[in-house]
């Protein structure tokens, strides 16, 4: 399964909104997915996955922003995915 996260542009302004919405130095969500628009061959491994699903719902439920909402719905998508397929997620 491919799901597109954004261009540069789209993800800085995807980082800005959810470090708004998680405030935390220590988000997985924006250290392993929104920490750059380029990370071509990074892995998340399976035990994030409930780390990043906790914080995928608290993001919901903070907002109602499209832009947002489509990047929640995308990664559980990737998530959900990995689960059924025993993979990690990679970024190509």
């Amino acid at each position: 399964m491919k799901r597109r996260l954004g261009n540069f542009a789209a993800v800085g302004s995807l980082r800005a909104k959810i470090s708004n919405i998680l405030m935390s130095d220590r988000s997985i969500v924006l250290q392993k997915i929104l920490y750059d628009a380029s990370h071509g061959g990074d892995i998340i491994k399976s035990e994030d996955f409930n780390g990043i699903a906790k914080e995928i719902e608290t993001i919901r439920c903070a907002t109602n922003d499209p832009l947002v909402l489509t990047f929640v719905a995308n990664i559980e998508d990737l998530i959900n995915t990995a689960l059924t397929e025993n993979n990690p997620i990679v970024f190509v």
